[in-house]
């Protein structure tokens, strides 16, 4: 794993949110997910997800007990905090994750595989530049595209997806090009980052 991804009072909300009991179930995944086992970037929030429905308020009043919170949205099973200034989502997932996590500091860190899923699908609603970024890295630690589709397949069995759609998604980066680069920690030009994405995405079309 790699801490230094994330600050050190980023690390002390973690723990604070683990003494109290706050993410028993859940699983950190996102940029910080993957970050913390590519080391490929610095990370300024934190994703937790969980599998079914929570109680939003529930939660909500709870953290409010942990630390000073701002509740910056919510509805079902969304909800989207800053705490010391730290944003913090807590979302309920459409279906299980495929792999089991990895256990660290006293969180679930969810597998590669799963986060990879998941940001092909955030990419098919409105890819960020970081979303691109972190596809780009999980590719070029042994992953691939066609075994991305293939595990959201398996993982969405049933429920119905516009594969055609993700594929165009994969290689539009018009929304991502008025974005910074992330703070990196690992070298890469976003021109790369293109270039292997769209080999990759005419690979399956």
């Amino acid at each position: 794993m790699h801490p230094k991804v994330l600050r050190a009072d980023g690390w002390t909300i973690v723990r604070g949110l683990v003494r109290a009991g706050l993410l028993r179930g859940w699983a950190l995944a996102g940029g910080t997910g993957l970050a913390l086992q590519l080391g490929h970037r610095v990370s300024e929030d934190l994703d937790f997800f969980r599998v079914g429905p929570f109680e939003v308020e529930e939660l909500a009043a709870a953290l409010a007990r942990v630390r000073p919170v701002h509740v910056q949205a919510r509805s079902a099973g969304t909800l989207h905090v800053t705490l010391a200034g730290l944003r913090v989502s807590f979302l309920s997932a459409q279906a299980p994750l495929l792999f089991p996590g990895t256990a660290y500091r006293g969180i679930v860190v969810a597998d590669p595989r799963d986060i990879a899923v998941m940001k092909v699908i955030a990419i098919g609603g409105r890819g960020s530049r970081k979303d691109f970024v972190d596809l780009f890295f999980y590719l070029g630690s042994g992953g691939s595209l066609e075994a991305v589709f293939e595990m959201i397949r398996r993982r969405f069995v049933g429920i119905d997806f516009n594969e055609y759609h993700l594929l165009r998604s994969l290689a539009f980066f018009e929304d991502a090009e008025t974005e910074p680069m992330p703070r990196m920690l690992r070298r890469v030009t976003w021109a790369s980052v293109k270039k292997t994405i769209v080999v990759e995405v005419r690979r399956l079309s």
